[in-house]
């Protein structure tokens, strides 16, 4: 496992990973600025159009025009906190594991070198195998939520929004396409989110199985050094592990969340030009 994270990179992947990240949630809040500056100066537009036309001015008020723009850019808002919320996380858990994960670079030889034989007591067997069992479970949950996370991508990449709403009649049922086009998808990230939570439930049983295994090893001097050098690896591969599936499924979701803000902007883009026209 060790060798096996420094050929994927290890830290120097994590590093090249997160700009990555940076770039696309800036790129999401410069469209929803951009959408939302629009609003305001629409908006304010027919504010003085009010105040010096009066009751000449025919035009529908923008408060009640605007409204549903507002509340999509305010759930557009609440979707990239999510986001953010989540790229906190990966930072936190990489501050505290970065030293350990950069360790995973070293070769067979230079690991050897920092885990010294131990006993050969058999005290802590049953914890430490139950433990190993959890460990491989975590293993398998990691493996599998890639995959999901890869049938996710796939299946954003796949989805052709414009198309869909030529073929549905046009930008009037937007709400329509949106909601078909996503069912798939969101069901497929539901499925990614249950997969973080059972990971969040598993990692505290393993905490609870080392704690037991610990226990039970503490009378054996032998080992003691050995286990702790052990588990220091195996907790930097987890970390490891853990992190860049966070990194990809952060991606994934800004990825989605970019393409469904530029084509809100948009939308605005072309209220405010229709907005304008009816003023004049």
């Amino acid at each position: 496992c060790v060798q096996s994270t420094g050929r994927h990179g290890g830290l120097a992947e994590i590093n090249a990973r997160l700009p990555e990240l940076d770039a696309l949630m800036a790129k999401v809040v410069d469209y929803l600025n951009q959408a939302e500056g629009m609003l305001a100066e629409e908006e304010l537009a027919d504010s003085q159009c009010r105040s010096r036309w009066g009751e000449k001015y025919k035009c529908a008020p923008s408060k009640e025009l605007n409204g549903e723009y507002r509340a999509e850019l305010r759930n557009k808002k609440t979707m990239l906190s999510k986001v953010q919320t989540d790229h906190r996380h990966i930072l936190l858990t990489l501050d505290g594991a970065r030293a350990a994960i950069d360790n995973l670079k070293w070769n067979r030889e230079q690991l050897a070198a920092q885990v010294p034989d131990g006993g050969s007591s058999s005290v802590g067997e049953d914890e430490r195998l139950q433990l190993a069992g959890s460990l491989r479970e975590l293993g398998e949950l990691i493996i599998a939520r890639e995959a999901l996370i890869d049938e996710l991508t796939s299946m954003a990449e796949k989805v052709d929004v414009k198309g869909a709403l030529v073929r549905a009649g046009g930008v009037a049922h937007k709400e329509e396409v949106f909601s078909h086009e996503s069912q798939a998808i969101d069901a497929k990230r539901a499925e990614v989110q249950a997969s973080i939570a059972a990971q969040g439930e598993l990692m505290a049983r393993i905490k609870r199985e080392n704690d037991l295994f610990n226990a039970a090893k503490s009378s054996d001097g032998a080992n003691n050094e050995r286990e702790k050098r052990l588990r220091n690896l195996s907790d930097a591969v987890n970390a490891f592990e853990t992190i860049m599936s966070d990194i990809k499924h952060a991606t994934l979701t800004l990825n989605e969340l970019e393409r469904k803000v530029e084509t809100f902007k948009n939308d605005v883009s072309g209220y405010i030009v229709a907005r304008e026209m009816a003023r004049e």
